[in-house]
């Protein structure tokens, strides 16, 4: 029985060894999406022990906490960071089959050179030991991108935001990662949100452009979207809830918008129409400026969700209906490819049963009308992309529906720096998949075509299809 870390792990067969150690070890990470903070980058403040590294700023491990009962106090409360750990060690016996698990055990390895588990008789011990080794290396937010190899490491950012962060970090160069932001488009989009007129008053100030009616709003919203472009940026993205397809005129989105900034009650069609005509405007000025667009779609609304807690709205519908997001894709995209003005997009479904349907829409949209190609990818699913099952669903099925060496390759949705991590769990699970199949006698190729297929699915395709650049 194996009691320490192998380095084999989740490589099954000696062709996946092979392939994932000649070709994938030494690969740059490029996390195209994320949670993650640019303040805290930007700080580069020295971690104060594993707890704040592992627990404090991880909100994967603090919900699979709850999910054992430990009361609040050992996860967000005012216990002491050993206390946290300790509570977390307790569990970590029985987080077996989990990505969890798997992370923990390979930050502890390639951290801090661990390769024993976490548990409730050896957490003072780890506790104490990765105490010194963060005092004495500097482990900081730069430490760790350097660590994972990070090429390039992106952060959520809303419009309105001043991007100061951003530009700290490149003045002070703080990291040899390139940080950049993402165009964050909920606030914009979410015109149900009670504090909407406030969010427009915001980003009035940050465009210097009063934003007073949707065609303002399209204004301001192109303004940012070049500040962000010269920080970096060439990805938006959007969580799009319960989306549905229902005509509309600009006059009508024009009078829903004056409602929306009079804090007025909107109606269902009110709010259905906006999200349609909002999609559709935001893809136009994605494809001006060359942004990628990502939508993760079907969001679940059974019970209250945090920005309902902040606003007060419940949502209009209970859950996403699956032929109705379909159709209301196709007409965007019908639109978009008739006026030429299909951007490259990345499409996240919920969960891994929807990639079928998305792939389906995903090959009817490949060209613009005048043959332009536009490139559509499906991403992880955004609601198991840190789950190992997550991860192989989305391997097996979109193997049978857009080849593999299409793929947009992973990100971590995490606001965790060390869950940078889970891109080489991603790469190991694809190299063992393709490993079985070469044995399988299910793919062959030469060496070098094998090498060309996993470098485009685990850096190569997330670098082209979200910064434009050439593949080196």
């Amino acid at each position: 029985m194996n009691a320490k870390f192998s380095e084999d792990f989740l490589l099954t067969t000696e062709t996946g060894k092979n392939i994932y150690n000649k070709y994938t070890a030494g690969m740059p990470v490029i996390n195209y999406y994320s949670k993650m903070k640019a303040k805290i980058i930007c700080e580069n403040l020295q971690f104060a022990d594993v707890a704040e590294l592992f627990i404090c700023q991880d909100e994967e491990r603090q919900n699979i906490m709850r999910s054992f009962r430990i009361d609040e106090k050992f996860i967000t409360g005012d216990a002491s960071n050993y206390e946290k750990f300790q509570a977390f060690a307790e569990i970590m016996p029985d987080l077996a089959g989990t990505t969890i698990f798997l992370r923990t055990a390979l930050e502890l390895k390639r951290l801090f050179n661990i390769d024993e588990m976490l548990c409730k008789e050896n957490a003072r011990q780890i506790f104490e030991y990765t105490g010194k080794i963060i005092a004495e290396k500097n482990i900081t937010p730069a430490y760790l991108l350097e660590t994972f190899n990070t090429e390039l490491a992106a952060t959520s950012e809303d419009p309105a935001d001043t991007l100061k962060f951003h530009q700290e970090i490149r003045a002070k160069e703080i990291t040899n990662a390139k940080i950049v932001p993402v165009f964050d488009l909920q606030n914009p989009l979410s015109i149900e949100a009670k504090d909407f007129a406030q969010y427009m008053e915001r980003l009035s100030k940050a465009s210097s452009i009063s934003v007073s009616s949707f065609s303002t709003l399209l204004i301001a919203l192109e303004k940012r979207l070049m500040d962000f472009q010269e920080e970096g940026a060439s990805l938006s993205s959007a969580e799009v809830e319960d989306l549905q397809w229902v005509d509309y005129t600009p006059k009508e989105i024009e009078d829903i918008m004056r409602k929306g900034l009079n804090g007025q009650t909107l109606t269902t069609t009110d709010i259905v129409k906006y999200r349609c005509a909002f999609i559709y405007e935001l893809a136009k000025l994605n494809h001006k400026y060359k942004f990628t667009m990502q939508l993760q779609l079907g969001s679940y609304h059974g019970s209250p969700l945090p920005r309902e807690k902040k606003t007060g709205f419940t949502s209009i519908f209970d859950t996403a209906n699956d032929s109705l997001i379909l159709k209301c894709l196709g007409k965007i995209f019908n639109y978009l490819k008739k006026d030429n003005c299909m951007p490259d997009m990345i499409l996240c479904p919920m969960t891994s049963y929807q990639q079928e349907i998305l792939a389906v829409t995903a090959k009817e949209f490949g060209r613009n009308s005048d043959g332009t190609p536009v490139k559509i990818q499906i991403g992880m699913p955004w609601k198991l992309s840190s789950s190992l099952y997550g991860m192989k669903k989305h391997f097996e099925e979109l193997a049978q529906l857009q080849p593999f060496a299409t793929a947009a390759g992973y990100t971590s949705n995490s606001s965790s720096l060390s869950s940078l991590c889970q891109h080489e769990i991603y790469r190991r699970l694809f190299c063992d998949l393709l490993g079985n199949l070469i044995n399988q006698g299910q793919f062959f190729a030469p060496e070098d075509k094998v090498e060309i297929l996993v470098k485009k699915a685990c850096t190569f395709n997330a670098r082209q299809l979200c910064w434009n650049d050439k593949i080196q």
